[in-house]
């Protein structure tokens, strides 16, 4: 019978050993340093327009039905301008369509260009408006200001410049005025204005 000095056991023993400690130290701080790199932060950006314009129609299927089933919506186009949580040009192409509870409802994608958000750089990226309307029936008479709501959501994948894969996510809502034209005049060009509110994370 062999017998294997213990003097040889041991030295291997103690590599295996020590490149399984290796192994893990390396693994945890990774994970702890990746959280580390994201911030979480809240976001209030206050913004102006001037009127867009309708581009187009578009319909699905033949039906006759009621407009409940949105057969047909209208194409709005327009840019506003932020300033605060995001400092840029945001330029929208949203769908509309008349809602049975006399509301105007929209949807659709926007682009924030050459745009600053704080903490995280500078560059262009998309977001998609949802859930909006236009309260038509509250409309002020006088002023002709109706009030205007919709949530957003950015889309880190379409982000450029010195934002592209720093910006990890970002979500909120946006509370606004929409002007009617009899109140053009006195908003120097102002069609609408509002409030974009939310959190963005992004990779530091």
């Amino acid at each position: 019978m062999s017998v294997v000095p213990t003097s040889n056991r041991k030295p291997r023993a103690l590599i295996v050993l020590l490149a399984t400690i290796a192994a893990a130290s390396w693994a945890v701080p990774g994970a702890s340093a990746s959280e580390a790199r994201t911030r979480t932060f809240p976001v209030v950006s206050d913004y102006r327009e001037g009127p867009g314009a309708y581009d187009g129609v578009k319909c699905r299927g033949l039906s006759t039905s009621t407009i409940n089933e949105r057969t047909c919506t209208e194409t709005y186009v327009g840019e506003a301008h932020f300033t605060g949580g995001f400092r840029g040009t945001q330029r929208y192409e949203l769908d509309t369509w008349l809602r049975p509870d006399g509301k105007l409802g929209y949807e659709g994608y926007v682009v924030f260009r050459s745009t600053t958000i704080p903490g995280c750089g500078t560059g262009d990226i998309g977001a998609y408006e949802s859930d909006g309307f236009i309260d038509v029936p509250k409309g002020n008479p006088a002023t002709g200001a109706m009030p205007g709501y919709n949530r957003w959501k950015l889309l880190p994948e379409t982000a450029t410049g010195g934002l592209k894969g720093r910006v990890v996510g970002g979500s909120g809502e946006n509370h606004w005025q929409v002007y009617g034209l009899r109140a053009l005049p006195g908003m120097t060009g102002d069609f609408g204005n509002g409030r974009f509110t939310g959190t963005v994370t992004c990779r530091q």
